[in-house]
């Protein structure tokens, strides 16, 4: 996607972050859940306005979901606009459309939680380079809409259709992943053809997409098409997953959504899981329950250190820094273990030989690897291993002089591929 036709989308998002007052710190302290009902596309007739009886009756199928929870999230397209006051009155609390920001206020846990809903009308695709100029307007935008809430929510379009569509390639659209890595605490996939997997990823919920959920007319509602599942989530006051589950609903042609009771959409769902993202950190149940893999230690402990590490980027680089303003590589390296308890070395030379050597087919997140980028200095440079992908590839952390602290895919970069001298690993199981 060229950044021309970004702009054209973006620029009507960015317009409605005028005016938007800071965000109000509350003053008690975090502890609650946040419960959320979501669910795909809404359409109506496009030849003809259904009443208000009509549309409630829609509905009805689904009403004791779209009601149960803290707040309800559904995605409309035009024919749906003159009855946004029905779908509010059956359980919906936000309807996203097109490209645009809302923002809601709950009292949770004793605390008021301002939680933010970005919608887009269309997913930009082809992000796969770090270098993309449309990669660093989607970062830059989501870090200022979650500087204005407590937790985000961030909804797309999702652009496919057609025979295997409910597959969806990390390798070709990082999107998603961009939105958590920039601040997202939830991203849901809305439309496309049928719905698509879930994966956790750094704590935070991905559902690629929920397909269609009420679109009964003049649309595909066979097979795939027809499944219409509801996604129900918990997630704690700091957007991290709790726990959530999968309704099973069908839609029929001319009827609203009902309930399906062989669970269809829960069972496609959890296959679709497995196979595209077999290495997340979410369990699909056959029932729909969604529930977090028992994880190591240490997989817990470098996720948070990564995930504390993501709140850098963007910061510039600065040779001798250890941050938090500006950070060179080796001091990023040092601060972030230095933080969590563990005493490395402060200098790229000096941290290579901290721990132990790791094959690089071997390498896990939270390794730590080595360039040669110095004509005097063996290794030059020191990044650490954010995710390692099912073909081996994977991306890393640093900070660097030309970008500051970033994540850059290790096969997308020549540079650093013909650079790559080894890795340690300085964070054992047994943590």
């Amino acid at each position: 996607m060229t950044t021309t036709k970004f702009y054209r989308y973006i620029i009507p998002i960015l317009l409605t972050l005028i005016g938007m007052t800071a965000r109000s710190f509350a003053q008690s302290a975090p502890g609650g859940e946040v419960t959320f009902t979501i669910v795909g596309r809404i359409a109506l007739p496009a030849d003809r306005e259904l009443s208000e009886k009509e549309t409630e009756a829609l509905f009805s199928g689904a009403s004791r979901y779209l009601s149960s929870a803290d707040l309800t999230y559904g995605s409309i397209d035009s024919t749906v606009l003159y009855r946004t006051d029905v779908l509010k009155g059956v359980g919906f609390d936000v309807l996203g459309y097109g490209d645009q920001c809302q923002f809601e206020t709950r009292e949770i846990g004793g605390r008021r939680i301002k939680i933010g809903f970005c919608s887009f009308s269309e997913m930009p695709t082809g992000l796969g380079g770090d270098e993309e100029i449309v990669s660093e307007l989607i970062r830059g935008y989501v870090r200022s809409v979650k500087d204005s809430c407590d937790i985000l929510v961030v909804s797309f379009q999702s652009p496919y259709d057609g025979p295997n569509s409910e597959h969806f390639s990390i390798d070709e659209d990082l999107f998603p992943r961009v939105c958590i890595d920039a601040g997202a605490d939830m991203v849901i996939g809305q439309g496309g053809g049928v719905a698509r997997g879930v994966e956790l990823y750094h704590h935070r919920l991905i559902a690629y997409s929920l397909g269609k959920f009420c679109t009964p007319f003049g649309s595909n509602v066979k097979s795939y098409s027809g499944l219409a599942p509801v996604l129900q989530v918990t997630v704690t006051d700091q957007g991290r997953f709790v726990d959530g589950k999968i309704i099973s609903m069908l839609q029929n042609p001319g009827k609203g959504p009902s309930a399906d009771p062989k669970d269809k959409a829960a069972t496609m769902i959890k296959y679709v899981s497995e196979t595209d993202f077999p290495d997340s950190g979410i369990d699909v149940g056959p029932d729909g329950i969604l529930a977090i893999k028992t994880a190591t230690v240490r997989d817990n402990f470098v996720d948070s250190l990564l995930a504390y590490g993501t709140r850098y980027l963007g910061r510039p680089y600065s040779l001798g820094k250890t941050g938090p303003s500006a950070f060179d590589c080796s001091g990023l390296v040092y601060s972030l273990y230095s933080k969590f308890g563990i005493k490395l070395g402060r200098t790229a030379r000096e941290q290579y030989r901290n721990g132990r050597p790791v094959n690089r087919m071997e390498l896990r997140k939270g390794d730590l690897i080595f360039f040669n980028t110095q004509r005097n200095v063996y290794p030059g440079h020191v990044a650490i291993v954010y995710e390692v992908m099912p073909d081996g590839n994977f991306r890393f952390l640093h900070s660097c002089s030309s970008k500051g602290v970033t994540i850059q895919t290790f096969n997308g970069s020549y540079y650093y591929f013909s650079r790559y001298v080894g890795a340690r690993r300085v964070v054992e199981d047994e943590r």
